[in-house]
């Protein structure tokens, strides 16, 4: 069907509309900021409570969270000094990244045959099991490995906030022939979720490795294409086991599933590494629904 008026219409209305989606909602500049401060294992909280603390929105999420029963324990914090203190550095870095891209925190309305909550560890878990795929397979930045795993779906995010009918559409259509999504997209509507996001972090001018840039940079596109491997791998693994299927019909590629070399250990990591990303997840969730009671709908 791809190529059809209908198809080519949507195709251009999304891609025409892209330009007056701004970033304010979405501070992903702020997010590879605190990132990248928190893998310094020297790093004062002062000096990290004060680079949340620029961001207002963020840090009302923050504390709203942090003095939810789940993650306070009975004890009031006040400060994000004491957020940081109680909570430690990596939930709450967690805890930030989880509503500034994906906008976890916002009101939720229930979508038919897409599971939000399935979306949320699939990228939460996918960007720590990148890490561990990284660092085996000798990968020297595992923060950009990080970063673009983290956001390899943030096209998806995109549809889902500002084209909802859109989406709704593409996952009824999902869901009645099994097809994957990203096939789904090309190939009922023209529309490329990934080349979204590329187009997204080109437009606000992010120093992110997946921004659109002139296809004749040679050295940049064959670490874009390893990047590529590294989180198809990690979609492998995520079906392996059986977590964070938002996209139930999923065929990762052969050559992502074969590009490294698979062992106990690591099958052990991996279980690791889901399990933790699984706890964090459900206490967030958990914390949500005391935040704000009868709104997040959608877990």
């Amino acid at each position: 069907m791809q190529g059809t008026p209908d198809a080519q219409m949507i195709s251009d209305y999304v891609l025409d509309r892209l330009p007056d989606i701004n970033d304010t909602q979405v501070p992903l500049e702020f997010i590879m900021q605190l990132n990248a401060i928190t893998r310094d294992p020297d790093v004062e909280i002062n000096e990290v409570a004060k680079l949340i603390e620029r961001e207002p929105n963020m840090c009302a999420q923050l504390m709203r969270l942090s003095n939810t029963a789940h993650f306070s324990r009975g004890q009031r914090i006040g400060s994000v000094n004491q957020a940081i203190m109680r909570l430690g550095l990596t939930i709450v870095k967690r805890l930030i990244i989880s509503f500034g891209i994906f906008d976890v925190a916002s009101d939720k309305i229930a979508l038919p045959y897409f599971n939000e909550t399935d979306f949320l560890k699939s990228n939460i878990a996918g960007a720590m099991i990148s890490e561990e795929v990284a660092r085996i397979s000798g990968v020297a930045d595992t923060d950009e490995i990080y970063i673009c795993t983290l956001l390899r779906d943030f096209g998806v995010f995109i549809l889902k906030q500002y084209f909802p009918d859109i989406f709704e559409d593409i996952f009824s259509i999902v869901h009645e022939k099994k097809w994957p999504f990203s096939f789904t997209c090309r190939t009922v509507y023209g529309i490329d979720h990934y080349r979204i996001a590329s187009l997204m972090f080109a437009q606000w001018k992010l120093p992110i490795l997946i921004a659109a840039v002139p296809k004749d940079d040679e050295a940049r596109n064959k670490k874009l294409v390893l990047i590529k491997r590294i989180y198809g791998h990690v979609d492998y693994l995520l079906k392996k086991f059986s977590y964070g299927q938002w996209d139930p019909y999923l065929i990762p590629s052969e050559r992502s599933i074969n590009l490294f070399a698979k062992n106990e250990a690591f099958d052990t990591s991996v279980r690791r590494i889901v399990a933790e990303s699984n706890g964090f997840v459900t206490l967030l969730i958990d914390a949500l629904k005391e935040a704000s009671p009868g709104v997040c709908k959608a877990f």
